[in-house]
């Protein structure tokens, strides 16, 4: 008896998880450059935050400082305006490719496991009690840790007036 065990022994391909590459190239790499994308604005743009809340003194690009200049005096905004508008200009370019992505990402699978599920599935079933008590949980809980974000930059920007005018 041979001690060389060949693929199908210990699981073969169906046990792998199925190439989304070679399900739709076009949609994968749109979606991997527009989750790469999503990354890098969101992640400049928490980046930024310092700098235009509190004018923290680090190395933020110049094209920061520029944009902000720009919006006071050529297009006569306040300088929260000016502020908030040169962060929004990073935040909601990198939610709408997330989003993107997140779509791609979605219909890649659809695609993938459409093709597996067998026919009596296929049809709709009314969503119990139990899920939509676990949604209503998950979405309370997502209410729950935004809230408490905001809470603390709030406290953190009281505490930052607070000790400005004690000092």
């Amino acid at each position: 008896m041979s001690l060389i065990l060949k693929a199908e022994h210990i699981g073969g391909m169906g046990a792998m998880e199925p190439d989304r590459y070679k399900t739709n190239h076009k949609l994968y790499i749109s979606g991997i450059i527009c989750l790469v994308i999503a990354l890098s604005l969101f992640s400049f743009s928490l980046y930024i935050v310092p700098f235009l809340l509190w004018q923290l003194d680090y190395d933020v690009p110049d094209l920061i400082t520029t944009l902000i200049t720009l919006f006071e005096y050529k297009y006569e905004y306040g300088i929260v305006s000016s502020k908030l508008i040169v962060w929004l200009i990073f935040f909601v370019p990198s939610l709408i490719t997330g989003f993107f992505a997140y779509y791609v990402s979605n219909r890649i699978d659809s695609e993938i496991y459409k093709s597996e599920l067998p026919k009596k599935y296929e049809t709709k079933m009314p969503v119990s009690g139990e899920i939509s008590k676990q949604i209503r949980e998950s979405a309370g809980l997502g209410l729950k840790i935004i809230l408490l974000m905001v809470v603390i930059v709030v406290i953190v920007i009281f505490l930052q007036a607070f000790i400005r005018l004690t000092a």
